[in-house]
């Protein structure tokens, strides 16, 4: 195949996963406004979807599917990396703000720790799974990006999470993400750790793993609380 004919085949296997019609166009809409660099537009579209699914589904059936083609159109050379550089900065907004408006927690007892740990910048999936527990009435403590493992291990003592929550979507080498894991659970045996992210990164004995749990979307965390 040529290039431009292998370039269209990618994009539209990328729009195979689109919930319904209605998501496809807010997806499309939303890809638009990037590539234009039209904020008011993209804040627009992103309040009609929020309005109609809510935020959470907003989340899973629009954001997460434009975000999956955005990389997908970025691999293929009809992106840039500022183009979604713009777009999560706006996402991210909108998330910290519809968090902020949830009411004050009630189960303080369940406090949640969540950070992404070193050279991890992506925040969008740490933001939602924020704001899930928050919508939940759990307590969370966010310490956001490229957080040292060895700083985290003094912040446990000192707030008492009962649960730890990170992402991982970077590559690393073998090893390095139960290595890291496995390091924080020792710091407190009683925690129970979420670990969520790119599943190929996860180690290959994760179902020995005691009190760590391993999340393959939002549903199983919502699922959880």
């Amino acid at each position: 195949m040529f290039e431009d004919e292998l370039n269209s085949l990618v994009e539209e296997q990328s729009d195979s996963h689109v919930a319904d019609s209605i998501c496809g166009g807010y997806i499309n809409d939303l890809v638009k406004s990037m590539l234009d660099f039209n904020e008011p537009a993209f804040e627009k579209i992103f309040a009609a979807a929020t309005t109609r699914f809510g935020m959470y589904d907003t989340m899973v059936n629009v954001v997460y599917p434009f975000l999956n083609k955005v990389g997908v159109l970025w691999n293929i050379s009809r992106t840039s990396p500022i183009q979604e550089h713009f777009a999560s900065c706006i996402i991210k907004r909108k998330l910290m703000s519809a968090t902020d408006g949830l009411m004050p927690p009630s189960k303080k007892n369940k406090k949640f720790l969540l950070f992404l740990p070193p050279d991890e910048w992506h925040e969008v999936g740490l933001l939602f799974a924020n704001y899930i527990i928050r919508s939940k009435g759990y307590e969370t403590i966010y310490l956001g990006q490229n957080v040292p493992i060895e700083n985290v291990e003094k912040v446990i003592p000192a707030v008492h999470p009962k649960y730890v929550l990170l992402f991982y979507l970077n590559m690393k080498p073998v090893g390095e993400v139960e290595q890291q894991i496995m390091k924080l659970s020792k710091v407190d045996e009683k925690i129970t750790m979420f670990v969520a992210g790119n599943p190929d990164l996860f180690p290959a004995n994760k179902h020995k793993l005691k009190n760590i749990i391993f999340l393959t979307g939002a549903s199983s965390l919502l699922n959880f609380l």
